[in-house]
């Protein structure tokens, strides 16, 4: 069979495997999704506040050179400072909390429809004719209980999480850095583009 027979089969089998997930536990998967989401955000977030309280801080020593006292300056930043360090300080734990809430619900929705599953494989072979464990090493069989739902373990646990935040964390930086600025966005677009190239 050529690749493209091999790819689209891989692309039902997740498929028909997400759709399993979301029967079992749709609603858990929807908050674990919203979870990363927040965590991504939260993770990106700063970036921006960042330069703000850097601007700050850095009109706090201008106008120290200017001839303003240090704590004149500093007096006069607190009202703009106090706030934007309190944002930050709270994106920080909402994500926090965000990330904790989607570990913890996401091994409990993974352990669960493993579970699911080995029940459900268990089930499906009491009605195979003898001929096909005859005919199937005892280690061929107990593979599928070992290794091949160790292997989907690893896909909902680890591998699909993983996608769906470097998908957020990758659109939320593109936002950032359209948002500082476009050429530079510009010239990084170019030079990863480049590095591809030369890496080929």
């Amino acid at each position: 069979r050529g690749n493209g027979a091999k790819a689209k089969d891989a692309k039902g089998t997740i498929g028909r495997l997400l759709r399993l997930l979301f029967t079992y536990y749709k609603k858990e998967v929807i908050i674990v999704l919203v979870c990363i989401l927040i965590s991504s955000l939260a993770g990106v977030a700063p970036a921006v506040y960042v330069q703000t309280i850097a601007s700050y801080i850095e009109r706090g020593i201008r106008a120290v050179t200017d001839g303003m006292s240090g704590s004149d300056a500093f007096a006069a930043l607190l009202p703009e400072l106090i706030p934007s360090l309190l944002l930050m300080a709270g994106i920080y734990l909402v994500g926090l909390i965000a990330a904790f809430l989607q570990a913890r619900l996401g091994a409990v929705v993974t352990q669960g429809f493993l579970n699911r599953l080995r029940q459900k494989m268990f089930g499906g072979m009491q009605h195979l004719p003898i001929r096909y464990f005859d005919t199937h090493n005892r280690g061929d069989i107990m593979s599928h209980y070992t290794n091949d739902i160790d292997t989907i373990r690893q896909l909902i646990s680890q591998s699909l999480p993983s996608c769906f935040m470097a998908g957020i964390t990758l659109v939320a930086l593109v936002l950032v850095m359209l948002y500082f600025s476009v050429w530079m966005t510009l010239i990084v677009f170019c030079a990863v583009a480049l590095m591809f190239l030369v890496t080929r």
